[in-house]
């Protein structure tokens, strides 16, 4: 049903897009059944007949669930919250969002997390061959960072790519600060005659979670919801 809702929408797909958008939603069935199955424990046996050449049946009534392996994740399917969700801190970009993160956390201060992502980057710069692109998103990246408030701190994960942490800052004003990045997006010239745009996904602490791996993968979500969806922000 999802995917027949997908085709709906999509006009001339490019073949890359149709697989990644494959993949995804095989993701999101795989992790629905997963859960589904990890709720449904067995059921109590009954009392084994009586027969000399029966063996006992073994009492399952409190044995835990057995929950099937979680599936991989594919390599390009929401690669920066699978990174911090098995821990993987090393990178400048997340050892950066993590400590921000945990220490508004850890003072009890209502923030936010923005996902921001220029659509189509690693496309644009896969084809730069003359360094538009780079410097198209270096510019995009400037205009960005123009928009934030004192005290919030942008972290470039990678070109394209910036994670956004606000403090003091609720889901209102979260998607606030979102239009903001938006519209400061709209001001850019266009790379080869196409208009650069940009996706955010938003996660709000405590509402979206606590720890940043929860947070990480909440905004990267919701850069796919809202490709998916046709709008900027989810």
């Amino acid at each position: 049903m999802l995917w027949n809702e997908l085709l709906a929408v999509l006009r001339h797909p490019e073949p890359q897009l149709v697989a990644d958008l494959a993949a995804r939603l095989g993701l999101v069935c795989d992790t629905v059944a997963t859960a589904a199955v990890a709720q449904l424990a067995p059921p109590a046996p009954g009392p084994a007949p009586a027969g000399p050449h029966l063996a006992p049946v073994p009492d399952l009534a409190h044995e835990p669930p057995s929950v099937p392996a979680e599936p991989p994740v594919p390599a390009d399917v929401f690669p920066s919250a699978q990174a911090l969700a098995l821990g993987d801190r090393h990178e400048p970009w997340a050892t950066a969002v993590v400590r921000r993160m945990e220490r508004l956390v850890a003072e009890g201060v209502p923030s936010a997390l923005l996902a921001v992502d220029v659509d189509d980057a690693d496309r644009l710069l896969a084809a730069d061959l003359h360094g538009d692109a780079r410097e198209a998103l270096d510019r995009a990246e400037r205009a960005l960072r123009d928009e934030l408030r004192p005290g919030d701190a942008a972290v470039r994960e990678r070109d394209g790519r910036l994670w956004i942490v606000a403090g003091a800052t609720d889901l209102e004003g979260a998607r606030a600060l979102a239009r903001r990045l938006v519209r400061a997006m709209g001001t850019q010239p266009p790379l080869h005659g196409a208009p650069l745009g940009v996706s955010v996904g938003i996660a709000v602490s405590p509402d979206d979670g606590t720890d940043a791996a929860s947070l990480v993968a909440h905004a990267d979500e919701g850069i796919f919801a809202a490709r998916a969806a046709g709008v900027p922000i989810a």
